[in-house]
């Protein structure tokens, strides 16, 4: 964490106005998040909050986006998943030049590596496996309004504008043309559709040292799709012991207490009761379509590599996470040998 100076003092302002936290605050920036800012509020009665807002680079997509995560927040929490409690939220940029919010700071443990997951007891580590799980299930389950059906929609707009994302940045990797070929073939069609977290990895949750998931975190990437596109993802992400994970140096998954992919896998099926006969088709859709989104940061950030990596790919430069062309190159291959699988 790092603190910034000067202080604003339009967040102090509006802060105080709003009932939330009494001036002068402190505002420390949280390092970890790949997208929206993320700042802890601390005033001198030692209460806190978190504030979200677009990057300072954000625009006017990210302005609305950050709104829409919050009003995603508030109706999820009205539907009992666990996610932060908005304490307010502004549309009007004259505070702090972009719109914004701010939740309740939520006390618990966040792990992002097996470091992290080592650090808990064994069975805890265990009930954060199956807890994440049953929030992802939770949040599968809801009603979504004129949902049947409208899965292949959702999943053909994403490899049209990801294929064309990847082409218009002139970069040559190698299979990507025969998985997307092999992708587009094997849509499956007459999936329901469920609201998405969109990155469900154990490290976007903060856990009760017990192991519980007390909120879930990072909704900006929210949407409506097949369920099987989060299940793929967090499998995506569920590195194992002795596996070199595909885009951070180490994963939680990777501690003592985890439970395999395969296991992982069959707890979801029996818990949410859905089929899993497209699993291997939305495995190789997620892979192939990370790897088109990664290779294109990767060259933003050998464009501006001289700006530092952050600047250099603001959205999702994470200290300890893989090289960049690395991670592209392996996610790739991973998509390839998994869409050669399908017909």
């Amino acid at each position: 964490m790092s603190a910034d100076t000067p202080r604003d003092s339009g967040i102090d302002q509006w802060c105080q106005r709003s009932g939330i936290l009494e001036p002068p605050i402190e505002v420390v920036h949280l390092a970890g998040g790949r997208s929206n800012r993320t700042d802890l509020l601390r005033d001198g009665t030692g209460r806190t909050a978190i504030l979200r807002r677009p990057p300072e680079q954000g625009g006017q997509n990210r302005s609305r986006l950050i709104l829409r995560e919050a009003r995603t927040l508030a109706t999820l929490g009205d539907h009992g998943i666990p996610v932060p409690r908005i304490l307010g939220r502004s549309d009007d940029a004259s505070a702090l030049g972009t719109p914004f919010y701010v939740m309740e700071n939520v006390d618990g443990v966040v792990l992002r590596s097996r470091e992290d997951a080592e650090r808990l007891a064994l069975r805890a580590r265990t009930t954060a496996a199956s807890s994440f799980l049953d929030a992802l299930i939770h949040l599968h389950a809801l009603p979504v309004p004129d949902a049947e059906g409208a899965g292949p929609s959702f999943v053909e707009r994403q490899l049209s504008y990801w294929d064309d994302t990847w082409r218009r940045s002139g970069r040559e990797i190698p299979g990507m043309d025969d998985c997307f070929d092999r992708l587009r073939r094997n849509v499956p069609t007459g999936e329901t559709v469920v609201l998405l977290h969109g990155d469900p990895h154990l490290d976007n949750a903060i856990f009760h040292p017990e192991g519980q998931v007390r909120a879930l975190l990072d909704w900006e990437l929210s949407s409506r799709g097949p369920a099987l596109i989060d299940l793929a993802h967090l499998l995506l992400f569920w590195a194992e012991p002795g596996e070199i994970p595909f885009i951070t140096r180490s994963e939680p998954s990777q501690a003592e207490g985890f439970p395999s992919r395969r296991r992982l896998v069959q707890l979801y099926a029996e818990r949410s009761g859905r089929s899993l006969v497209n699993l291997p088709f939305y495995e190789a859709f997620t892979a192939w379509r990370l790897a088109c989104g990664m290779s294109v940061v990767s060259q933003r950030s050998s464009a501006r590599a001289v700006a530092g990596p952050r600047a250099a790919a603001p959205d999702l430069f994470v200290e300890g996470d893989l090289p960049y062309d690395e991670a592209v190159t392996r996610l790739a291959d991973r998509a390839h040998d998994l869409s050669r699988q399908l017909p």
